[in-house]
């Protein structure tokens, strides 16, 4: 299995590495749809847990079976089925439906997912500056290096939702 630089070992989604690895069409659209499932959350609480789609969730939002998911993810089903499925699961993880099919779209939106889990993991600090950057705040794959390490830099200096330095802070 190809692994992401991530530390949680998820599929890393290029196609075109996937390809020049061998895999299919298929293939290569179950492990999106497994990233995608381990990766956007349905459900995030209040203190920060996240609940993110089972195969059974997942079957239902598109109208098929608990099996025929983790057919997909296993790429054991055909392409005209795949199809088919694509909308509506890109409409359940609020991704473009090119996300499946598009090995450009695809890394624009994992960087986007990889950005906002490291916001999430940073704490509410770094949300806070984000959007105080607005607009500015690029998420282009070739600014994601950047973004993420300056990310880091808050959450090492600071540990996560520790609010020093935060905006009103009092000493």
């Amino acid at each position: 299995m190809i692994v992401s630089a991530h530390s949680d070992g998820l599929p890393f989604t290029d196609s075109s590495d996937l390809r020049a690895k061998g895999r299919t069409a298929a293939q290569i659209f179950g492990i999106k749809l497994n990233h995608l499932r381990r990766t956007v959350p349905r459900r995030v609480d209040e203190d920060g847990t996240r609940h993110y789609y089972t195969l059974e969730e997942v079957a239902k939002a598109i109208g098929v079976t608990r099996q025929y998911v983790s057919r997909l993810e296993q790429g054991a089903v055909a392409n005209g089925m795949v199809m088919n499925k694509a909308e509506r699961l890109a409409e359940l993880f609020d991704v473009p439906g090119s996300y499946f099919f598009d090995n450009d779209a695809s890394k624009v939106i994992n960087a986007e997912i990889d950005a906002i889990r490291a916001i999430a993991a940073a704490g509410p600090e770094a949300a806070m500056a984000l959007r105080v950057l607005g607009h500015r705040a690029s998420t282009r794959p070739e600014d994601m290096p950047r973004l993420l390490a300056a990310l880091r830099s808050v959450t090492e200096h600071e540990g996560p939702g520790t609010g020093s330095g935060a905006a009103g802070h009092v000493d």
